[in-house]
């Protein structure tokens, strides 16, 4: 490798010499990429959502008093991570 000539500057077509000019297509494509990703996550967390969940309509009084029938049947959905 010693034995080589180092390499000459790029000629350009206007006749100077000089590095490349950087390519601005490769930027445009990662902030398309970007945009896109962030497009999909969006929809995925939309998607996610339950949208047809059962809303609770009575709430608590201020006193501590609970509305409705005290003998209500009562499901009860637990979710953990045992790591």
């Amino acid at each position: 490798m010693s034995g080589q000539r180092p390499r000459r500057p790029v000629r350009r077509v206007d006749g100077t010499r000089g590095a490349r000019a950087p390519v601005r297509g490769g930027i445009v494509a990662v902030i398309a990429a970007v945009v896109v990703a962030v497009l999909v996550f969006a929809g995925l967390v939309y998607l996610g959502q339950n949208h047809n969940a059962p809303v609770a309509t009575r709430v608590a009084s201020e006193h501590g008093n609970v509305l409705g029938d005290v003998n209500a049947p009562v499901t009860v959905d637990e979710w953990g991570d045992f790591q």
